[in-house]
């Protein structure tokens, strides 16, 4: 067996220490992918109707987050629109891949009016694409998420804007 300089001896004992910090480091990140919970367990989405609109609540699971930016709420239905959404007040990240952006840690709800015309004035089904994407804490990121969601709505309240409407005479 050759003897190893110092210098030799040095850089051999950093090479190994390189790959077993490797080695560790890979079976640790597949012990964190393990204790991962299925996205429906992390990010738990409900949807009901409410005066004028739909309440999205949100039930985030400790240790994990959503971002604000990739909440979409879409209807599928027609006749039926979504608004833009009035979103919770959030709180500031510091993200590795996507700088400062705004999450939520904690449950929350977005009430989102919709618009209703025609038949859709009706009690009918609302068929919404709700899309979000979150991550766990410990920085494994889940893919975006699609979820198609029925919700039953009975007759729109508003009375219908009829542009037939009697001018008075002045």
């Amino acid at each position: 067996i050759p003897c190893l300089d110092r210098q030799e001896y040095t850089t051999m004992k950093k090479l190994l220490l390189l790959v077993i910090w490797l080695i560790s480091s890979f079976f640790s990140l597949a012990s964190a992918e393990d204790s991962l919970i299925p996205p429906d367990e992390a990010f738990k989405l409900t949807v009901a109707e409410t005066y004028g609109g739909i309440d999205a609540y949100w039930d985030i699971t400790k240790g994990y987050y959503l971002y604000q930016n990739k909440i979409q709420l879409v209807s599928e239905t027609p006749g039926i629109t979504i608004e833009e959404l009035p979103y919770p007040e959030s709180e500031t990240k510091q993200d590795a891949t996507f700088g400062n952006v705004q999450v939520y840690h904690e449950p929350f709800t977005i009430t989102a009016p919709i618009t209703r015309i025609g038949e859709a004035r009706l009690p009918t089904e609302l068929v919404l694409k709700a899309k979000y994407q979150g991550c766990a804490d410990i920085g494994m990121c889940y893919p975006p998420i699609t979820k198609t969601i029925k919700v039953r709505l009975g007759a729109d309240a508003e009375p219908p804007k009829d542009s037939t409407e009697e001018k008075t005479a002045t």
